[in-house]
């Protein structure tokens, strides 16, 4: 139930997405912007898909502005996650 309301607020930021220039971390502006690219979280509540635009570079990985909005990890687990399961092997590894 949790994960379905995460998911629908993905989906809800993605369709009022304002469609905005993107550029890269020199700030150099790129010209080719594609919608409807997906991109999954693994949380908490379970796997979401997070959509949006993104920016083709060549030679490297897509630029997605709307995982710096919400500053998505690069790796498919959420922050909490990640934390979570690090608390958890650093208390049982004893």
């Amino acid at each position: 139930m949790i994960r379905r309301l995460l998911q629908d607020h993905l989906d809800l930021r993605a369709d009022r997405a304002p469609s905005l220039e993107v550029a890269d971390a020199a700030g150099v502006e790129l010209a080719n912007v594609e919608t409807g690219h997906q991109r999954s979280l693994t949380t908490g509540f379970g796997a979401v898909d997070v959509t949006g635009r993104a920016s083709p570079k060549c030679g490297e990985a897509n630029l997605h502005p709307a995982g710096g909005r919400l500053t998505l990890p690069r790796e498919g687990y959420s922050h909490r996650l990640r934390k979570r399961v690090a608390v958890d092997v650093a208390r049982d590894s004893h």
